[in-house]
């Protein structure tokens, strides 16, 4: 049996997915039994009977940070998908990051350990490699520094901590490092939300560099990496290095929608973030443009996942398919919500 936690996320859902195409027993961990239904959607993108497979789950009721509920999900679980985390690039979400990512990751690591679990697989991100611009960023050296940068990151990187913690307790334990993650979501989270956001008609592109993987590439590497008997290891996904226009222009194409046009310059995007800045002080609103995500659109970031790819013979989807796969399940679930909506 096999626990995979966050599995209503983009990455957990899918990862959820991929076991049950292969025949795998899964119990999920989820906060809300409301949740189910977002899973059922990514089962129905890619089987045909989503509501059989659904069946086949063993629900957990619960959440990473009650201990618990918790214990009680690790009943009868032999293996583990770490994926719950909080994705928020604001500040002022410090103290939840914190505590679901860092402290969640302890008490899932400190429970596997507990339980003897074979097997465990978590889900990191490239946020804790560091910058390192102009150069191709790898696995090695292992960083043992906190990022600068998003509380993200730092948060992300002291759950990596507990991992690895974990693993000289003797945790069979493999990391995954995704890029930016993209595939259907939902349209108004996270990396999903930009293809909701080029249909609106974007008109801004920026020219900043990072890299991005196919959600069904990482979701199939978790499962390689939980099959397998790699341990104490950490791995890069990532199918494609592209810059934000290229991105969006590809977007755009996939859409039929007309291609962004203004470029932004580093000035002007100062001028933004402040102005954001301002704007969440009077309407005491968060906006998602804050000092860290407008500097970021002109940081160039390249990442190498050679090192998976060799160890398990790996190829990743090209990303010009990744985002015609997604934009065309925008277009029919956009277009379907649209007849619902006419009286």
């Amino acid at each position: 049996m096999i626990l995979v936690t966050g599995s209503n996320g983009l990455v957990g859902s899918h990862i959820v997915s991929e076991l049950l195409g292969r025949g795998e027993s899964v119990k999920a961990l989820i906060r809300n039994p409301k949740a189910i239904n977002q899973l059922r959607r990514t089962l129905a993108f890619y089987h045909e009977y989503p509501d059989a497979l659904l069946e086949k789950i063993s629900f957990a009721e619960g959440d990473v940070n009650d201990i618990p509920s918790l214990e009680k999900a690790f009943e009868g679980v032999d293996a583990v998908c770490h994926c719950a985390a909080i994705v928020s690039f604001h500040p002022s979400d410090k103290k939840s990051l914190l505590k679901v990512n860092t402290e969640g990751t302890a008490n899932v690591v400190n429970l596997a350990l507990y339980n003897k679990v074979n097997r465990f697989c978590h889900i990191s991100s490239i946020a804790v490699l560091g910058e390192r611009p102009g150069s191709t960023i790898t696995e090695d050296p292992l960083f043992d520094i906190l990022p600068k940068g998003t509380w993200y990151a730092r948060s992300k990187f002291l759950a990596e901590r507990e991992v690895w913690r974990g693993i000289e307790e003797g945790l069979p334990a493999i990391i995954l490092n995704p890029s930016v993650i993209l595939g259907p979501g939902d349209w108004a989270k996270g990396s999903s939300q930009l293809f909701s956001l080029i249909h609106k008609g974007l008109k801004f592109y920026a020219d900043g560099v990072t890299g991005y993987v196919d959600v069904r590439d990482v979701a199939k590497a978790a499962v390689i990496a939980l099959m397998s008997n790699v341990s104490g290891e950490r791995f890069i996904l990532n199918g494609e290095n592209l810059s934000f226009r290229d991105l969006f222009f590809t977007m755009a194409d996939a859409m039929s929608i007309h291609k962004p046009y203004i470029r932004i310059t580093r000035p002007i995007a100062e001028l933004v973030w402040r102005l954001a800045w301002l704007g969440e002080k009077i309407s005491g609103k968060p906006s998602p443009i804050t000092r860290e995500t407008a500097r970021s659109a002109f940081q160039h970031y390249r990442y190498s996942a050679e090192k998976f790819k060799k160890q398990f013979d790996f190829q990743f989807t090209p990303i010009h398919e990744t985002i015609a796969f997604t934009a065309s399940l925008f277009l029919k679930e956009n277009s379907r919500n649209q007849i619902k909506s006419i009286p």
